[in-house]
């Protein structure tokens, strides 16, 4: 019996064709203990050996290596490590797949992370490679994850130094934030975002408003996780404007 349910696991996981399916199944909510990433990620590791050209399974596996390293590996130098294996896993599904929307947008999220980990030149460095993974996801999907893709896209223009130094576009930024909250009205990371865009340009009050709004959505019990750093970092916002 206990083989049979691993089984139904196995292709519940891996046979997720999307990341709001791979995410939002409740078989994955394993990732919401380092013991059950570590199994998820051992499970997807062990199907590579013997399929690694699957576009799946490298987009999965550059997704849950970033949620890893991002959830669970609190040295700076092993995120490091730990978001570069994310980039490999991105780029090689990008490579299987250039339409597939999942593959350039957790190529993205780990360029992203890692340059993160970096430094703030290292950042700069990527912006243009987020930047364009971003812009390939939102062009074959572009109400990607609760609209996360324009949410990202968003930030990068608007932390980024405008050109010729680097990409920065406040204007940009607020375009894509306005479209990520129709796609994504009710998830509290898009407005974290947005809270953030706002106090980069200057808008507090704006912003004061915008983070109680986000505070005061319902969890989301799907993601968990996911939402308990959201709400930290919100309430983190909140005291660095002295609200």
């Amino acid at each position: 019996m206990k083989k049979i349910i691993f089984f139904i696991f196995q292709v519940n996981i891996i046979y997720s064709v999307t990341t709001m399916d791979f995410i939002t199944n409740e078989l994955a909510s394993l990732r919401n203990t380092k013991e059950g990433i570590i199994k998820l990620l051992t499970m997807l590791s062990n199907d590579y050996k013997t399929n690694s050209n699957s576009y799946n399974l490298n987009w999965q596996l550059s997704a849950m290596t970033y949620f890893y390293g991002d959830y669970y590996v609190t040295n700076n130098e092993e995120k490091k490590k730990v978001f570069e294996v994310s980039m490999n896993f991105g780029k090689k599904a990008v490579s299987l797949n250039p339409n597939g929307a999942d593959g350039h947008y957790w190529l993205g999220i780990a360029y992203a992370k890692w340059s993160e980990a970096n430094g703030i030149l290292s950042s700069l460095f990527y912006a243009d490679d987020v930047l364009d993974e971003m812009t390939k996801t939102i062009e074959i999907r572009p109400d990607f994850l609760w609209g996360l893709a324009l949410s990202v896209r968003a930030r990068v223009y608007s932390v980024a130094p405008p050109w010729p130094i680097s990409v920065g576009d406040r204007k940009k930024a607020y375009i894509d934030i306005y479209q990520a909250l129709k796609h994504g009205p009710t998830y509290r990371l898009v407005w974290k975002f947005y809270a953030e865009i706002l106090i980069d340009d200057g808008r507090i009050k704006e912003a004061k408003e915008v983070i109680e709004k986000a505070l005061a959505l319902p969890i989301d019990k799907r993601i968990p996780l996911e939402e308990e750093k959201t709400i930290k970092e919100l309430l983190d916002l909140k005291k660095k404007i002295k609200m």
